[in-house]
């Protein structure tokens, strides 16, 4: 992995997936934080040493770190069109991102449907405990 290594949550989902494909046509090293890490290797291949796969859950806070670990930046990508038992739009879209943003010792994109208000209270949060600019955008 290179030293650009950027962390993409949900990235082989809808959007994270197309994140990825952007991130590795500029050159960056990739690692795919997903739930089902076996999706990724179908999307993407087993071919490029600049891609990496490894399963996270996004509510789980101690595995959200050890995913960070090293990254340069991270993409909050994920995504919940369906709720099934607690797994609600809440705990995942709200409940989770600020574990990420508080976690992270890298700048986070969140680009996970939160409303801009939302986004930009996380950006603070983090900004307040790491006193650097989180892009929220």
């Amino acid at each position: 992995m290179s030293m650009r290594l950027v962390t993409v949550f949900g990235g082989t989902g809808f959007l994270g997936r197309r994140v990825v494909r952007r991130l590795r046509e500029h050159e960056f090293s990739v690692r795919i934080a997903s739930r089902h890490p076996d999706r990724s290797r179908k999307l993407f291949g087993c071919d490029d040493p600049c891609l990496q796969s490894v399963e996270a859950d996004i509510r789980d806070e101690r595995r959200v770190a050890d995913v960070l670990a090293g990254a340069h930046a991270a993409v909050n990508a994920v995504s919940l069109y369906v709720e099934r038992g607690q797994e609600t739009f809440h705990s995942v879209h709200v409940g989770s991102a600020p574990t990420m943003a508080l976690v992270s010792p890298a700048p986070v994109i969140c680009r996970n449907g939160l409303k801009d208000d939302i986004c930009n209270q996380l950006i603070w949060a983090a900004y307040d405990r790491f006193g650097s600019c989180v892009d929220g955008a």
